[in-house]
């Protein structure tokens, strides 16, 4: 379903996201590698930060905020950056900030 509000009906995707995501650390219950290359095909880089962050995947989540600035969101930023497992984003971080 989510693979079909991205392609279809983007501005649903967020809230659905946020509703079946997952909650940061636990499982989730979306395909994420599929949703996230829809999404990149899509350009809806706020969506995918945000799928990416509730998966668990933090590096990558990072990595979109820092590369689209259209998916930045300060709040979300700190939460990821905390969990961030490379030194090397975390570099990036110190040099976006």
């Amino acid at each position: 379903l989510a693979i079909q509000y991205a392609r279809h009906c983007p501005e649903k995707l967020g809230d659905f996201i946020s509703r079946y995501g997952g909650s940061g650390s636990g499982p989730t219950k979306l395909n994420v590698p599929k949703i996230s290359a829809v999404c990149s095909e899509g350009h809806l880089w706020k969506e995918m930060g945000a799928l990416l962050s509730s998966a668990g995947e933090n590096d990558k989540a990072f990595t979109v905020m820092l590369d689209h600035p259209e998916a930045w969101s300060h709040d979300r930023m700190a939460s990821t950056l905390v969990a961030v497992a490379t030194p090397d984003t975390t570099l990036r971080a110190a040099k976006f900030y």
